[in-house]
């Protein structure tokens, strides 16, 4: 018989900012984004390093994301435009 520890069956620990609303995230990034250099010495002190470092893989994430949307909806409306000249000169 086996028997199994704590150090066996840890799981990778997940990062509580990604798993929050929409709201709650929004409210969270932009107090951050507000007070940006205290708001991150404070969550240091605060909170811990691992925690400051879920913020802002989160804080980055989002904003990836935000580029990525914003990029794909500016070429497709810049193709739809293209289109739209091309259709009227023709």
């Amino acid at each position: 018989m086996q028997v199994r520890s704590e150090e066996t069956e840890q799981r990778p620990r997940t990062n509580p900012f990604l798993t929050m609303r929409y709201l709650e995230f929004f409210l969270v990034q932009l107090i951050t984004l507000a007070f940006f250099p205290m708001s991150l010495v404070m969550c240091w002190i605060v909170l811990g390093t691992e925690t400051t470092r879920d913020l802002m893989a989160a804080l980055i994430r989002d904003w990836i994301q935000t580029l990525c949307i914003l990029l794909i909806l500016g070429v497709t409306v810049m193709g739809a435009l293209v289109w739209w000249v091309i259709s009227w000169f023709a």
